[in-house]
């Protein structure tokens, strides 16, 4: 992760259109995340992409974005 140096300063990610998936693991470790926006183009979240981001409570998605198992894994966030 080229932002490993910072994952204790990063407090929100926004993800803008065009992107459509964002690899495994790629967001984990972040202990004060609180905020995600994902464009409309985020088609798929996929495995532990928030792991351990405890402090992560709002998060904004397309509701048809496919998550799969333990996207948000160790955190606050419930999906259905």
């Amino acid at each position: 992760m080229p932002w490993s140096d910072y994952t204790n300063m990063i407090t929100k990610i926004v993800v803008e259109e065009d992107v459509n998936g964002i690899g495994q693991m790629a967001f984990c470790e972040l202990p004060n995340l609180n905020t995600v926006v994902l464009a409309d183009s985020v088609d798929e979240l996929y495995g532990y992409n928030f792991k351990n981001c405890t402090s992560l409570t709002d998060v904004a998605f397309n509701e048809n974005v496919f998550v799969e198992e333990w996207a948000f894994a160790h955190t606050s966030i419930t999906t259905p």
